[in-house]
């Protein structure tokens, strides 16, 4: 993975804006229980990942994004993964509603949903 960061050293990055502290989420790699920190420098951050992606397709640099919401277009050609050898990403995801013994239907239905749509529906683990 030395030679990753070296890499990405010599590309253009394109940074997502944290909502909470307004600057850049920090770029890491994942593949089981192995986290690599990358310092990168950006010349343009963004705060939509519609956005990040669109730049990207465009050819302004290369991005940190997620697979979920980004194959279809990986699937065209537009997006090409690079270090596909770390895989895996993390993302925070929680639904909160007032209390576990009394979900309405629908929020039932639709936490089973997310479960399913991330892969891990044997899990409550994503969603609290």
């Amino acid at each position: 993975m030395i030679g990753a960061s070296g890499d990405l050293i010599n590309h253009t990055c394109i940074d997502y804006q944290d909502p909470t502290t307004g600057r850049a989420f920090e770029w890491e790699f994942r593949r089981e229980s192995e986290i690599f920190p990358i310092r990168q420098s950006a010349r343009l951050m963004v705060s939509d990942v519609e956005t990040m992606i669109g730049a990207c397709c465009e050819g302004a640099g290369i991005a940190q994004v997620m697979e979920l919401g980004s194959q279809h277009i990986m699937d065209t050609g537009k997006l090409v993964e690079i270090f596909s050898d770390w895989p895996d990403e993390i993302f925070p995801l929680y639904a909160i509603y007032p209390s576990r013994r009394h979900r309405a239907a629908k929020v039932r239905v639709f936490t089973d949903f997310c479960l399913r749509l991330l892969g891990r529906a044997d899990s409550g683990a994503i969603l609290a």
